[in-house]
């Protein structure tokens, strides 16, 4: 009753002085500390015949400094655009320039035509090596950032930063910021079931059990499956976008998210990774100990990167450290803009002052 009488409240506040339907959400909104950026650079870079959109935001000069290497941000999806994660541009009000580029087939890229075969004519969009390690290098190379950068990649993203650090041994890596990564598609997906954390047995009883039956059937397409799996995203992608506004970064992105190609990556559920998508072939776990880089791991409490995700990394990299985001879901980026903000920026000051000397135990 006292719910009720306070949405009655809330309700008519509301009418009396604004329409909530006319609410308009930025990202910029969302970001706490923003300055007053100047328009980023714009460019495209080829790589196997197709453009590679970037932007570049520069550092403000008050607070620049050469010692401050440039952020590169690896999106996550796969197939969606950069634009959920320009939260991160606040790294620039901070004196760094920060680099976002759209992966090809997907965003501002360009797109293999509607009549294309994709398996015949571009069968590297299916392979996560090209984008770990032909794209990204390219865009690296063409900004003249390669001898000194950052990572942070999120999600689908982080798999192909530790493909990137592991196959190309980089020189000029600094630092990589893994937000919501995976190692292993298999542990992934037995993650979202498991009776202590799980992410699928957090939904409720009747809801889990037709989730199940119609993933028991692949009726991935039927009405009822795409309504549950979008009670599972509101709930483990982003609680921001759980609310009836959708901030417009986010937006832009869902606009531009190539979905074929993403069910090509990963699969037509949220809920689980198909055994036959690319991305359920990758697996780094038994290699991370190959990376020397020193790596920030992040993950949240309403993460589809469960505890038992996140622990190979934990449990593998030799130089890392760790912190659990409490307010947010999978996209710590766009649900806790500030703390996000604040952690990259004092980890990246750190591993370019002290190295692997610099990292702290884990924190939450």
């Amino acid at each position: 009753l006292a719910a009720s009488v306070g949405l009655s409240f809330l309700s008519s506040s509301f009418a009396q002085e604004e329409d909530p339907s006319d609410w308009i959400w930025t990202c910029d909104d969302l970001t706490p500390d923003l300055c007053d950026l100047s328009s980023p650079e714009e460019g495209t870079v080829e790589v196997r015949g197709l453009n590679i959109y970037y932007r570049r935001y520069r550092a403000v000069k008050s607070a620049s400094s050469p010692d401050k290497a440039p952020i590169v941000v690896i999106h996550g999806g796969p197939a969606q655009s950069h634009d959920y994660l320009l939260s991160l541009k606040q790294q620039a009000c901070r004196g760094r320039d920060v680099i976002f580029y759209d992966q090809a087939g997907c965003g501002r890229s360009d797109w293999p035509s509607l009549e294309s075969d994709l398996d015949k004519d571009y069968p590297w969009l299916v392979d996560p090596s090209y984008y770990a390690n032909l794209e990204l290098p390219a865009v690296l190379d063409h900004l003249g950032v390669s001898d000194r950068y950052h990572i942070f990649a999120h999600s689908w993203g982080a798999v192909l930063a530790q493909l990137h650090a592991l196959d190309d041994k980089p020189p000029g890596l600094v630092s990589m910021t893994l937000s919501g990564p995976m190692t292993d598609a298999r542990i992934y997906n037995a993650a979202q079931l498991d009776e202590e954390d799980g992410t699928v047995t957090q939904l409720p009883p009747f809801v889990q059990k037709r989730l199940l039956a119609l993933e028991a059937t692949e009726a991935y397409h039927t009405d009822e499956y795409i309504a549950i799996d979008g009670l599972f995203s509101v709930m483990f992608t982003s609680l921001t976008v759980g609310t009836s506004v959708i901030p417009d970064c986010c937006q832009d992105t869902f606009e531009r998210t190539n979905w074929y190609l993403y069910d090509r990556l990963w699969g037509p559920s949220e809920v689980r990774i198909s055994t036959d998508a690319a991305l359920y072939g990758v697996r780094t776990t038994d290699r991370l100990k190959e990376i020397k880089y020193p790596v920030f791991v992040t993950s949240a409490k309403w993460d589809l990167m469960t505890p038992k995700v996140i622990k190979p990394l934990l449990d593998n990299l030799p130089h890392s450290e760790y912190h659990m985001f409490m307010k947010s879901a999978h996209a710590s980026a766009l649900d806790e803009p500030g703390p996000t903000n604040d952690l990259l920026s004092d980890f990246v000051g750190r591993m370019e002052s002290s190295g692997v000397d610099g990292l702290r135990s884990a924190s939450s």
